[in-house]
């Protein structure tokens, strides 16, 4: 078996009628003031094509790294259904990331990895501190300007008389 495609979205729908598959918001590089954060919704598509005189169902194991710490490891089962090539998604509701340390995504038969996808995580910008509203203090100071008002004039205008 062999993998053609991996890859991470924060969708991936298979349209029933067209069976064509759509990967929406690919996630490659996730970047964040502060960590541990919550990724709300992400879904992993795989691609196989079954060898010559290789059995219809395969096992395969996938496994998420974050460094050294494995942070998800599942054995699945592939079934071509009598095709040459299958797609397989897996979805996660809730996907934390504890640290900016890099995802390394891999599918694997045994020890064998057969490909892997990887996604940057980064720390990225400074945390800002927020006002008690719960904006960033630096919106919630623009906000608390008044704003100017023009000057009428005090001079009494002087009207011509016919």
């Amino acid at each position: 078996m062999n993998l053609i495609l991996l890859l991470c979205a924060k969708e991936v729908i298979t349209d029933q009628a067209t069976q064509s598959v759509s990967a929406i918001g690919l996630i490659d590089d996730i970047g964040s003031p502060s960590f541990p954060i919550l990724i709300p919704h992400v879904s992993i598509l795989a691609i196989f094509e079954k060898l010559p005189n290789e059995p219809e169902h395969q096992r395969f194991r996938l496994s998420i790294k974050q460094g050294d710490d494995e942070i998800f490891s599942q054995e699945l089962e592939a079934d071509f259904q009598g095709k040459g090539r299958l797609r397989q998604t897996m979805s996660f509701s809730g996907f934390p990331i504890q640290k900016p340390e890099g995802l390394e995504i891999a599918v694997l038969i045994k020890r064998k990895v057969l490909g892997s996808f990887r996604v940057s995580v980064q720390q990225v910008g400074p945390i800002e501190p927020q006002d008690p509203k719960g904006l960033p203090t630096s919106q919630a100071a623009q906000s608390q300007v008044a704003p100017k008002r023009s000057r009428r004039s005090k001079k009494k205008s002087k009207r011509r008389r016919p």
